[in-house]
């Protein structure tokens, strides 16, 4: 207790030396924040719980600055690209933007972000250490700096893993074997839904961890590697040799596996905070008697990688307002009020500043604590030494990363000729 407290006073200290940062750059940059600012949100998630409290900070903002107007927009993904796309073929976006770094980085490459590498200096030293697919980057300035993230762990029923005799998994082996001996009569031991982005964000992590890469450092697609195909095995193989996933499991959808997870017909499954969410909504007491662990690795040693997902903020280079909008993207890491929306968030979105990760609700809850653990290793497609492309975001939204685990979970292509038609698909879109 005494070390809890300990800790969660020096978190405190940190986050008050943040915000006192903050503020104090806000206020030397007051006379310059006047007129109208336009900040774009995809904050549209738990059906537009979060709006509030933003909305509550854009007022705060334009309080301690009385030149300013600060608009806030919500709108989902697909609206939010449309539109953005219009406004700045029309010559003019707003001003403060948030979205995926994928997403960012094809903004950057076409030249229509404004450099933040300065900013990201300033923040950096406060921030959670992020792997560098965290933040917009392209050809050596940082465009777009995190403002939340979210990952994957594995959770698991603490009751059935007793029952059965098994400690959770720490490595490949361990986690077929526990699996395995999960499944019995209609409870099986781990299962992932074969839909959508899911599948390519569960195995790329794990053949990181394993040693290959999508991408290298120079930026070559490599995938079609030894340590690739390993994880693709890996995967599949819970389907498709080891029967430890209902046969049903190709047709499941994401919320389709939540569910069996709360009825605890799946024993163990690899998801985010939303999964904690749909156990909170339909049986809360079953929060005590589920555990998480970092994602196994194949051999002791190895770097636990999961995928990282989570947004970032950027100002357009064409902002009409760039010093307002300075001001307002460095308000939303501001101390108190951003520990509380984090908080808000359920565990949904993981905070990127140090101080507030250390807060009491990350740091003694086991679940949200694993979660910021995992968080620090997480990477997405270009991790952990290129980074982000502007075409890997393409790739995701035509499922290049999935379709391997797709087409091999229903018996149409090996791991060795999905893996193939996966890099050349990626090379054709690279360019290479």
């Amino acid at each position: 207790m005494g070390a809890t407290a300990g800790g969660a006073a020096a978190g405190g200290a940190r986050i008050g030396r943040l915000g006192d940062a903050l503020r104090a750059r806000d206020a030397r940059a007051a006379d310059a924040v006047r007129g109208p600012i336009t900040f774009w949100s995809r904050e549209t998630f738990n059906n537009g719980a979060r709006q509030p409290l933003l909305k509550e900070q854009a007022a705060a903002f334009d309080k301690r600055n009385p030149g300013a107007t600060t608009t806030v927009q919500f709108m989902p993904f697909q609206e939010s690209i449309a539109k953005t796309q219009a406004a700045l073929a029309a010559g003019s976006p707003p001003d403060l933007g948030q979205q995926g770094p994928d997403v960012g980085t094809q903004f950057a490459a076409a030249g229509n972000l404004l450099d933040l590498t300065g900013v990201a200096a300033e923040l950096k030293g406060d921030l959670v250490p992020l792997q560098r697919d965290a933040y917009v980057t392209w050809q050596g300035k940082t465009y777009g700096i995190p403002w939340w993230s979210e990952t994957r762990v594995l959770f698991y029923h603490k009751d059935l893993l007793d029952k059965a005799g098994v400690k959770p998994p720490a490595t490949w082996a361990e986690w077929v074997e526990t699996a395995r001996k999960l499944t019995t009569g209609e409870q099986y031991g781990f299962a992932f839904p074969a839909e959508s982005t899911f599948p390519g964000q569960l195995w790329v992590p794990l053949g990181i961890s394993n040693g290959g890469r999508i991408i290298d450092k120079a930026g070559t697609v490599v995938a079609d590697s030894a340590p690739m195909r390993e994880a693709l095995q890996f995967v599949t193989d819970f389907y498709t040799k080891h029967k430890t996933m209902p046969a049903a499991t190709p047709t499941y959808k994401r919320t389709d596996i939540h569910q069996l997870f709360v009825l605890k017909k799946i024993a163990m499954l690899v998801d985010n905070g939303e999964v904690l969410q749909t156990i909170e909504q339909t049986n809360p007491a079953m929060l005590k008697t589920v555990g998480a662990v970092t994602v196994p690795v194949h051999n002791a040693g190895d770097v636990s990688r999961s995928f990282l997902g989570g947004f970032t903020l950027f100002v357009f280079a064409k902002s009409t307002n760039q010093a307002g909008a300075l001001a307002l993207l460095r308000s939303l890491y501001e101390k108190e009020w951003y520990t509380r929306y984090l908080v808000n968030t359920n565990g949904a979105a993981l905070p990127v500043v140090q101080a507030a990760a250390s807060a009491d609700y990350y740091r003694t809850n086991e679940l949200l604590r694993t979660m910021v653990t995992q968080l620090t290793t997480a990477v997405r497609y270009g991790g952990p030494d290129h980074g982000n492309t502007p075409w890997t975001g393409e790739a995701e939204g035509k499922l290049l990363f999935s379709q391997p685990v797709v087409e091999v979970v229903n018996g149409k292509k090996s791991v060795e000729q999905a893996l193939a038609d996966m890099t050349a698909a990626l090379k054709t879109l690279a360019k290479q």
